[in-house]
């Protein structure tokens, strides 16, 4: 090859032999770990409803408590209450024999009505109310005079009209 003209350039093949491969490099460092999103804002509190009239059933104009009565030997009355008692847990007591009282401080105003089921025969079952605070339930025998024992799955219902 001479320098004068380079055309033995255009026709030459000109082989570079390939050189011996470098080591691996050294592995990088691992990313960090990305950060947790925040939580989202907690939404507005919902507003609150009205409060309904204080035991009054809406269109009946009263509040009512329906059980059924069952009172044995000198015991107290035990009410079970048949799925409607918009006027509170009313304590039953024995006062003597037949007469017995219904207390719930001031839920017996003017206006309360009491149904009491009556079990037929010679045996008379009545119910008054008396004060605000008491209801009276009394259940006579033929000779109009009191008997316990008369108050079985008796049905009692008081109204109290607003």
């Amino acid at each position: 090859m001479c320098n004068t003209c380079n055309s033995c350039l255009d026709t030459a093949q000109i082989i570079i032999p390939t050189g011996a491969t470098g080591p691996t490099g050294p592995t990088g460092p691992q990313g960090v770990p990305g950060n947790d999103g925040n939580d989202g804002a907690i939404g507005p509190q919902g507003i609150q409803g009205n409060d309904g009239a204080d035991g009054v059933v809406p269109g009946l104009g009263y509040s009512r408590y329906v059980a059924v009565l069952n009172q044995d030997g000198t015991g107290n009355p035990v009410a079970t209450i048949l799925g409607t008692n918009d006027i509170g847990a009313i304590v039953w007591t024995r006062s003597s024999t037949g007469y017995y009282g219904g207390t719930l401080v001031g839920a017996f105003p003017l206006g309360t009505h009491i149904v009491v089921g009556n079990p037929g025969g010679a045996a008379f079952v009545g119910g008054q109310r008396s004060t605000d605070d008491l209801v009276v339930v009394t259940t006579l025998n033929g000779a109009s005079a009191g008997q316990d024992g008369i108050l079985t799955n008796t049905a009692i219902e008081i109204r109290v009209y607003s």
